[in-house]
């Protein structure tokens, strides 16, 4: 009797736990989001590669390469200070994934060969004219690349062949020279760096390299599609239960944490140390045929620098940059007075972002505790000289009409004739 109670139990016990409790785990992880996401821009068609390169977001679009109907293929800069999107190359050769240099210059890569082919190609892009240039071509179809503080540069490719090559190291200054770090890793997802690892996914877990005795372990057996480290966490995109998710990974811990969720495909983020603020670009569906792509933002992490902006019609302006919390910025203009005719600029203050005039002061001094924009606010002003100047010649053509009037009336009058000569000479004349 006991025994039969017991398992009728244990029976319901196991069914709860194995079937209702990860049910509702699924259902509240697949509704709930911790974090709200800022939308940057809409309308993108497949985006894929990402880097972010101060206060400029750099991406890729690549419908044209991935559908039947065509699309755009593009690489793309978005400023996050002036909100604006540009297009830097339209069509480039290389578009899977991209990083920046320290110098500013811009590096693609894409397959050039689909599995089990292995080629691809890396191209560089003038920032100065938006020219791509084709750099070399390896031996690996290219998925997706990251760039270190050195400008060292790592690309990983994916291959069914055991002894393809797996991660390219294209070493800083030498780039037309490139290393093979690892060979035979299968078809991988993304790659990264955080100090002496090189961590790199496929469609079971995340990888960590040691780039000092070549050794590879586990690090978390999840699925990933792009990667991105800060100091303390892994932030990564990924698919669970048919829903897009942006989530984090303790690096001590590695406890897991879901950021964002019911995303639409997300296919790579982006960690900014200095804004605390985590890029990442969905791709968008099928169905909205790769028009329906979208980077998007969220503070994720407190920033360790903040950025004083600061633009004017007219004058230079100084004091623009990264600041630490608790500094004090001295922003100023050149001048405060700009001679024009009939109109004098007149510098009046600096206004924020919210139209509030915060100085009157050419120079304005104050204890940075978040990122801001400041405009330099001028009015017109009469110019005096140029009132006076103008007066000055009026009155002189009035006094020129005056007198040239005057002189004519003169003229209408004729002159009276001479008097008539005196006979006085000719009778003193006569009588000598």
């Amino acid at each position: 009797m006991y025994i039969k109670k017991f398992w009728l139990l244990l029976t319901f016990f196991s069914i709860f736990f194995s079937t209702i409790l990860p049910f509702n785990y699924i259902n509240n992880f697949s509704g709930r989001s911790i974090y709200q996401a800022t939308v940057l821009l809409t309308g993108l068609e497949y985006p894929k590669g990402l880097w972010i390169k101060g206060n400029e977001i750099f991406f890729t679009e690549t419908a044209g390469r991935l559908t039947s109907y065509g699309g755009k293929i593009r690489l793309c800069k978005y400023n996050v200070f002036t909100h604006q999107k540009a297009v830097l190359v339209h069509r480039p050769r290389n578009s899977d994934a991209v990083v920046v240099a320290s110098d500013g210059k811009i590096y693609l890569t894409s397959w050039r060969q689909r599995i089990p082919g292995e080629r691809g190609s890396v191209s560089v892009v003038d920032p100065k004219t938006n020219i791509e240039t084709h750099l070399l071509d390896i031996e690996i179809a290219s998925t997706d690349m990251f760039i270190d503080s050195k400008d060292n540069i790592l690309i990983i490719g994916s291959s069914d062949k055991p002894d393809a090559n797996s991660i390219y190291l294209l070493p800083a200054g030498n780039y037309m020279n490139p290393i093979v770090l690892k060979k035979g890793l299968g078809r991988t997802q993304c790659i990264s760096m955080h100090k002496s690892y090189i961590y790199f996914s496929n469609f079971s877990a995340i990888n960590r390299f040691d780039i000092n005795d070549g050794s590879i372990e586990i690090f978390m057996k999840k699925f990933v599609i792009s990667i991105s480290f800060s100091k303390k966490y892994l932030y990564y995109a990924s698919i669970i239960a048919h829903s897009g998710v942006i989530g984090r990974i303790d690096l001590t811990t590695k406890s897991d944490e879901i950021l964002l969720s019911d995303l639409n495909l997300p296919i790579a983020v982006r960690y900014d140390g200095i804004t605390g603020n985590l890029y990442f670009l969905e791709a968008g569906t099928k169905e909205g045929k790769y028009k329906d792509g979208r980077l998007s933002v969220i503070n994720v992490e407190a920033p360790t620098k903040f950025f004083i902006n600061a633009v004017s019609e007219y004058g230079v302006v100084s004091g623009v940059g990264w600041y630490n919390a608790g500094d004090r910025a001295v922003v100023s203009i050149s001048t405060t007075l700009i001679i024009g005719f009939p109109y004098n600029m007149v510098f009046k203050g600096w206004v924020d972002e919210y139209g509030n005039i915060v100085s009157t002061s050419q120079r304005y001094k104050f204890v940075v505790m978040k990122s801001v924009t400041l405009i330099a606010k001028w009015e017109k002003e009469i110019n005096v000289v140029f009132l006076l100047s103008i007066i000055f010649i009026i009155v002189v053509i009035l006094v020129t009409i005056i007198f040239l009037l005057r002189r004519r009336k003169r003229e209408k009058y004729p002159l009276p004739p001479p008097p008539p000569q005196s006979n006085f000479n000719f009778y003193f004349y006569f009588i000598l």
